[in-house]
């Protein structure tokens, strides 16, 4: 059932620059794959955000990996507004999608065409949205693509806990989001009060159950 949370009452806006390094880990032992590291900046007006994530240390010598994410657009009403992503998962394996906001719809790199309305996000973009979707209500609908799909998603605000982590002790929003669609995949994002809101804990099951953690190791961006 849905959790009904007090959602923030202000949403900070995004830095103007920064970068996040994350650990990432497997299952609950927190067996250590790889890390990932989202940068980002933006004038105000436009914005570029990339998370870049690869295997590392015995993994990496059984199983060597690299998937780039990236986004970029504008804003509207403060809101991140993607115009253009793309999701190299390497092999030649790409995904694409790019967002007319006058015709309002989608298209993917297969050629499919899906309409959209305002508010939908991409992968990366999704993730440096939530505090500002967040006052849209407690609790919220947003239609977001993978590069190979649209999907609506459902986002259940958690209340707030403490974590303590390399960067330091934080409040954090703890968000869940599920597809509508009834897939087992899920995602939890924790959002740090002290940090303007950004992501400092990103946690992906899959549909085995499989847990995959993202924990921030180093948070810098303009101002702090």
């Amino acid at each position: 059932d849905p959790v009904v949370a007090a959602v923030p009452e202000i949403a900070p806006p995004l830095p103007r620059s920064g970068h996040i390094r994350f650990l990432i880990t497997r299952g609950e032992g927190g067996f250590i794959i790889g890390r990932s590291i989202h940068e980002w900046h933006h004038d105000g007006k436009r914005y570029s955000l990339i998370a870049t994530a690869e295997t590392t240390g015995l993994v990496a010598l059984f199983k060597p990996a690299k998937a780039i994410q990236s986004s970029e657009g504008g804003f509207s009403k403060g809101e991140l507004k993607p115009e253009n992503f793309r999701f190299d998962r390497g092999d030649n394996d790409i995904a694409t999608a790019s967002f007319d906001w006058n015709a309002q719809q989608v298209t993917l790199g297969d050629g499919q065409v899906v309409s959209i309305s305002e508010g939908a996000e991409d992968m990366v973009s999704m993730l440096y949205q939530l505090m500002q979707a967040a006052q849209r209500g407690e609790g919220f609908v947003m239609a977001v693509t993978t590069g190979r799909k649209v999907e609506r998603y459902a986002f259940e605000w958690l209340g707030e806990e403490e974590l303590t982590l390399k960067p330091g002790h934080f409040h954090a929003w703890h968000v869940r989001v599920r597809a509508e669609s009834g897939g087992k995949d899920t995602t939890e994002v924790w959002l740090g009060r002290e940090v303007a809101g950004l992501p400092i804990k990103i946690r992906n099951t899959d549909r085995k159950g499989d847990v995959f953690d993202q924990v921030a190791e180093e948070i810098q961006y303009e101002g702090q």
